[in-house]
């Protein structure tokens, strides 16, 4: 099928039916010690927006908490980095000013600068005072804030505000 110029509806069909079934034994089968729920992000990380739908949907049906997990780990606070600049702005421009001080508070450094550049300088400056003036806050409230933040990215992406990039170094933007 990978080297067919055009594939048969039927042929399609039968593909994600097996892979739906698969899914569903993961989810709902006997347990064995294959990666879990990072492993099944993870591979849906490497296919196309429609199949990663529809897969999450059939999941969503038999285990919901599962499927919102895959969701969580599949866009994730540090997705920021994986956006344009002109994207970043548009998140942080619907994002709540104390979320993001809260989860920049806990931001890998490639995320921080990321935020940092699609910024002005002037907010950059007013934002690691806010951090500063935060001091020390529980972890789980920096999760929380990032994940926030993630079901944000996650909305625009499915109402195509800005688009991910999934899969590897292939589909990396270059400048």
């Amino acid at each position: 099928m990978a080297k067919q110029q055009q594939i048969s509806p039927q042929a399609l069909q039968e593909l994600e039916n097996g892979l739906a079934s698969e899914l569903k034994e993961m989810v709902s089968g006997p347990t064995r010690n294959v990666g879990g729920v990072s492993a099944v992000a993870d591979m849906l990380g490497h296919v196309g927006p429609e199949t990663e739908s529809t897969i999450l949907d059939r999941i969503d049906v038999i285990n919901p908490e599962v499927a919102e997990d895959i969701r969580n780990r599949m866009v994730t606070f540090d997705s920021l980095a994986s956006l344009t600049q002109t994207q970043v702005q548009a998140v942080l421009r619907v994002v709540d000013k104390q979320d993001l001080s809260f989860a920049m508070k806990g931001a890998s450094e490639p995320t921080a600068e990321v935020v940092y550049a699609a910024i002005s300088r002037r907010a950059s400056a007013k934002l690691r005072e806010e951090i500063e003036f935060l001091g020390r806050i529980r972890r789980s409230e920096v999760d929380d804030a990032q994940l926030r933040i993630a079901q944000i990215i996650r909305q625009m992406e499915s109402s195509g505000e800005v688009t991910m990039i999934r899969g590897g170094d292939a589909d990396k933007y270059v400048h």
